[in-house]
């Protein structure tokens, strides 16, 4: 992404300092982003650098994504970026990282004694689920797993398939992630 970012700041004439400024950034920031030295940028600094340059966000990373070169995102639990409530369902989705088209990545919340149906979720290519709290049932192409704190399961998620939370008190959580994502970008 940092060559990217340096073919445009040439392209438009300006220099490592006057990007810099204009992004409110150091130019040390911009020289290891150019060098590839700098690979975590958070999304909002990633966001003035690319006005500063003329372009939106979108353009440098369909730029990094021809280059194969897609970017790194660093979540955390508590940092929330989005969520998808669903009370009527009883659960909800909250996304850890910007929106991507190729892969969600969040947890999934459900209210105990509570069944979500694909029917609900759009069917991704692959879906992968690890338990952080209380337990699931996940009922696939016949098949039910029973999946404890701590278990990983893979899934084709084209196929039909539900998602039940058996605790009588308790939610359940598990970290989401689906490939591509489910969500419209």
């Amino acid at each position: 992404m940092g060559r990217i970012i340096r073919d445009l700041r040439k392209e438009n004439r300006i220099t490592q300092e006057q990007l810099a400024a204009l992004a409110q950034v150091s130019r040390t920031t911009i020289a290891r982003l150019e060098c590839g030295i700098f690979h975590t940028l958070s999304v909002v600094k990633l966001e003035a650098i690319a006005k500063a340059i003329g372009v939106d966000m979108k353009t440098i990373l369909v730029k990094a994504e021809a280059l194969d070169e897609s970017p790194s995102y660093r979540g955390h639990c508590n940092k929330i970026e989005f969520t998808l409530d669903y009370p009527a369902e009883g659960f909800r989705i909250v996304s850890l990282i910007p929106k991507r088209k190729e892969f969600f990545f969040g947890r999934i919340e459900i209210d105990h004694q509570k069944t979500i149906a694909s029917l609900t979720l759009p069917h991704p290519d692959q879906v992968y689920l690890h338990i952080l709290e209380g337990k699931l049932l996940l009922l696939q192409s016949g098949k039910e797993h029973l999946l404890k704190m701590g278990d990983c399961f893979v899934f084709a998620g084209r196929s039909d398939y539900e998602l039940y939370n058996p605790d009588q008190i308790k939610k359940a959580s598990a970290l989401f992630i689906t490939y591509p994502s489910f969500i419209p970008v």
